[in-house]
């Protein structure tokens, strides 16, 4: 079981969960999006939990863009809601979705989150500017600007991180447990 390090605590970092294969995750393209918003010259680090095909093209990117001391990809973490609880936000960078369990994973350790509104999934759990930030469906120039902004501006950050518990209660047991009831008696 891989625990958080000590270094890792102390890293302010921004952190992604997923299978890594680029086509559906994008984690290519959220590297370049994090090389592009400058957060590492802020010394924010970006962590990547998961595994996958795309690993090794994944760390050579990482190479490339010379982002070795900023960007770490943790393979599977057992554990990861404690690296969740941790991270500044979460970011997602799906090009499609189901229903993102990672989100209100996140919102459930008070940590915000960042995704983009694909198809499915993520504008049901992110209400935009209240528990985290909704980007227009693929536009990485905006993806960009949100990683910037939910850094940068400290109090939408805490705004939104005092929301993220509060705004994920419709997802609990009791109002699920009552919507199959309603949907069964109706």
């Amino acid at each position: 079981k891989q625990e958080i390090t000590t270094l890792e605590k102390q890293s302010e970092y921004i952190i992604a969960v997923g299978r890594l294969q680029n086509d559906i995750k994008q984690f290519d393209r959220l590297i370049e999006t994090y090389h592009a918003s400058k957060l590492s010259e802020k010394n924010i680090k970006l962590f990547i939990c998961g595994d996958g095909d795309d690993k090794e093209s994944l760390q050579q990117l990482i190479s490339t863009l010379q982002l070795q001391a900023h960007v770490k990809l943790l393979g599977f973490v057992e554990n990861v809601s404690e690296y969740i609880r941790n991270a500044k936000y979460l970011v997602l960078s799906s090009r499609v979705e189901g229903f993102p369990m990672v989100l209100i994973e996140a919102l459930q350790q008070q940590t915000p989150v960042i995704a983009f509104d694909c198809k499915s999934g993520p504008s049901e759990i992110i209400q935009d500017e209240i528990n985290g930030l909704l980007v227009e469906d693929q536009n990485f120039a905006k993806l960009k600007d949100a990683m910037r902004l939910l850094i940068e501006n400290i109090d939408l950050y805490m705004y939104c991180k005092q929301n993220t518990v509060s705004s994920i209660k419709k997802f609990t047991e009791k109002p699920i447990i009552q919507q199959w009831i309603q949907l069964i008696t109706a």
